[in-house]
Parts: C-alpha cells; sequence; structure tokens
C-alpha cells in the first residue's frame, strides 16, 4: 500500500510504503507492524520526497526477520537518500565527462 501526503517541518511530501506481505515467508503466521521509520529520498523519477518505511514482523515469532517494502527497496539503497536512477544518470555523466576530457588531452577522437 502507497498514500502519499503534504506536509509537516520538511514541506516535502510524504509517502508511505508498507511492507506488502500478509503471512511470514518462514511460518506463515500473521505479520504486524513493528516500527514505521522516514528518510528523505531524491530520485530523477519522483523528484525530493520523505519515505515512510512501515516494517512488518512475525506475530507469532519475533525471531523471523523483519519484513521491508519491496517498492522502495526497488527505488533506493538500503540506508540512502539517493534513488538507483540517480546514482546510475550521475555515474554516466562523470564517465563520460571524463571520457572527453582523456580525449582532448590525448588528442584521440573517440567512437561514442
Amino acid at each position: 500500500m502507497v498514500r502519499a501526503t503534504v506536509g509537516g517541518p520538511e514541506h516535502l511530501p510524504c509517502i508511505d510504503f508498507v511492507a506488502e506481505a500478509e503471512h511470514c515467508p518462514l511460518c506463515g503466521a500473521a505479520v504486524q507492524a513493528q516500527k514505521s521509520k522516514r528518510r528523505r529520498v531524491m530520485t530523477v523519477q519522483a523528484g525530493a520526497f520523505v519515505a515512510r518505511e512501515v516494517r512488518k514482523r512475525c506475530s507469532s515469532d519475533s525471531t523471523h526477520p523483519v519484513l521491508l517494502s519491496e517498492r522502495l527497496c526497488g527505488l533506493v539503497p538500503p540506508r540512502q537518500g539517493y534513488g538507483y536512477d540517480l546514482i546510475v544518470q550521475v555515474g554516466l555523466a562523470r564517465y563520460l565527462r571524463n571520457l572527453l576530457s582523456c580525449a582532448a588531452v590525448f588528442g584521440t577522437r573517440i567512437p561514442l
């Protein structure tokens, strides 16, 4: 489930990312919300926003792994604030800039 709200001290849209699992993958028991965490996220596609992730855990055995939102994991690496799409765009831009500057220094043509 994803829900978007606006407000708060940051004046950025807040998007809820709730763990999609309804049952524990190890024992099949129901899962319940464990806690929520907020972090600022920046992506090329969505811009800047606050991601509120609701983590879930097994209701019958607390030693089972905590379940995270797969949608948020697909957008942003764990404990990071920049999305995969932004990381790729910056990396590609830096690579091309350095490639072209090396070509200018050595006077060679680089086929692109």
